[in-house]
């Protein structure tokens, strides 16, 4: 099959690499298509109204606590999703993908409270579309941690964007496919819009929405308006987030605890002795058979009693 991917206003490209098979640039996410133009579809646990396409396309995650976090990225005529995963009061940190900031150096972030504050970049990976945003704030605001482990093929994640025409969070289930060459891959589909947005698993961001490599225009909106479906959903993974964040915001990164790092050592030291153990049983098994075959041929030597 033929990849086609979204097209991005200007005629500008996001280039993301993609390793598998012969090692060269194969996957061209042109931006425009998860940045959203500032009219696009909404997140609710039900299918919104003016679904006409005669199935279910997402599996809506239901309303929770956390969702707060969710922020829509505004830079100029366009906008695009993020998360929120440090706040003291006073600051947080917000990562989003880099091509729905990448000629900027500042934009509006947008809280799912109503407020709205001018954000800085402070850090970006351009490889593998990542970006982090330094945002000052008056309240403390939901947070998502970034996670520690990141969840492998199979496991089901939650992701949060605003694509669409009603900008409004939508926040679906997906099924992680693939997790080659440091991205990743969902059973899932994407409206414009979408980038930036979290991927969530167990309480915490494990990567963050770069767009997909197909797309086809299977959706209607309630105006009857198509929009174009981007399938699977794409992702920048755990590790690469971890890596930037430690380079330009430490203070914001999780780190496991000194009780879970005492149990983590534990565990592979007990691990360590059971196989030592089985090791050592296993080749002192021939020493006790031929201790034991000695041990009789002695006793048939000795003789069965004095004869007086």
């Amino acid at each position: 099959m033929t990849r086609k991917y979204p097209s991005e206003a200007g005629g500008g490209k996001s280039l993301i690499p993609d390793d598998r098979g012969s090692g060269m640039v194969k996957r061209f996410i042109l931006s425009i298509a998860l940045l959203l133009a500032p009219t696009m579809v909404p997140a609710e646990p039900a299918p919104p109204a003016g679904y006409q396409t005669g199935h279910q396309n997402w599996d809506w995650s239901p309303e929770a606590h956390h969702q707060q976090a969710a922020v829509r990225i505004i830079s100029g005529g366009a906008s695009g999703s993020g998360t929120a995963v440090w706040c003291d009061g006073t600051r947080a940190i917000v990562i989003t993908a880099n091509h729905v900031v990448d000629s900027i150096d500042s934009c509006m972030v947008s809280w799912r409270d109503s407020q709205t504050n001018i954000g800085k970049v402070i850090g970006r990976d351009r490889v593998h579309d990542i970006a982090i945003i330094d945002v000052p704030v008056s309240i403390q605001k939901v947070v998502i941690p970034v996670g520690i482990n990141a969840p492998g093929v199979g496991y089901r994640v939650e992701i949060m964007g605003f694509g669409g025409a009603r900008r409004v969070l939508r926040r679906f289930y997906g099924r992680i496919i693939s997790t080659e060459n440091g991205n990743m891959e969902m059973e899932a589909n994407l409206l414009p819009g979408d980038s930036g947005g979290g991927i969530i698993h167990n309480g915490s961001l494990v990567g963050v929405i770069y767009g997909g490599p197909y797309i086809s225009d299977q959706f209607l909106d309630a105006s009857g308006r198509t929009w174009p479906l981007i399938y699977p959903a794409g992702g920048s993974s755990l590790s690469h987030i971890r890596k930037l964040m430690s380079d330009v915001a430490p203070f914001a990164l999780p780190h496991r605890t000194v009780l879970g790092s005492v149990l983590l050592v534990a565990g592979a030291v007990a691990m360590i002795a059971i196989i030592l153990a089985t090791v050592t049983t296993k080749l002192l098994a021939p020493l006790d058979d031929l201790e034991l075959f000695t041990g009789v041929q002695d006793n048939a030597r000795q003789p069965e009693g004095d004869i007086g």
